[in-house]
């Protein structure tokens, strides 16, 4: 009768499995098209069922990130922009700086080109045409270190993402003491 009983529970096991399976794999499909924002917490795992009867965990759901957007978001609402594969190449040239007398920012600058040209390919991602002159403002503290970066108006290569991520690498540089401090005007021209 125990024996009977234990294949009845494996049996409306592996019923439950299956069907916990399909439900997470729709819950997948739901959370990857933002169509049931909010549907799935963002611990439920999806778990598929493998050609030995055992239900491996598959990990956590990716969870949208604009989840509360979409939700209100009305139907027509335009997709994303997608985010296509990370260019490579690209060159940037940098023009004459105009800084305080004493204060030559150039060197410092020149050696952040690799992540000026690294920061440029990232912006490509999701702007593939961007190309063109940007001018940035530079505030650099009296201990060298850049307190500000700035886009001037204008300018073809005037991104939001390239302008953040230049401000991110530029920080990361240590320029020379400047006399108090210094704001500098650096214009960058930005090729594919």
């Amino acid at each position: 009768m125990r024996a009977m009983r234990d294949v009845g529970v494996a049996a409306a096991a592996g019923a439950i499995g299956r069907r916990s399976a399909a439900l997470g794999v729709g819950l997948a499909m739901c959370a990857l098209a933002g169509a049931c924002a909010g549907a799935a917490p963002a611990d439920t795992k999806v778990t598929t069922e493998s050609s030995s009867g055992s239900v491996p965990d598959a990990g956590p759901l990716p969870t949208p990130a604009s989840s509360a957007a979409s939700a209100s978001a009305p139907a027509s609402a335009s997709p994303p922009a997608s985010v296509g594969p990370l260019p490579t190449g690209g060159s940037v040239l940098i023009g004459d700086i105009v800084a305080p007398p004493s204060f030559d920012p150039k060197p410092a600058i020149v050696s952040a080109k690799e992540e000026l040209v690294a920061c440029y390919n990232k912006a490509r991602q999701t702007t593939p045409s961007l190309r063109g002159k940007l001018m940035l403002r530079i505030n650099v503290s009296e201990t060298g270190k850049v307190m500000l970066v700035d886009a001037a108006s204008g300018g073809t290569a005037n991104d939001p993402v390239l302008v953040a991520c230049i401000s991110e690498a530029l920080r990361a540089v240590t320029f020379p003491k400047p006399n108090g401090l210094a704001t500098i005007s650096a214009p960058f021209v930005f090729r594919p």
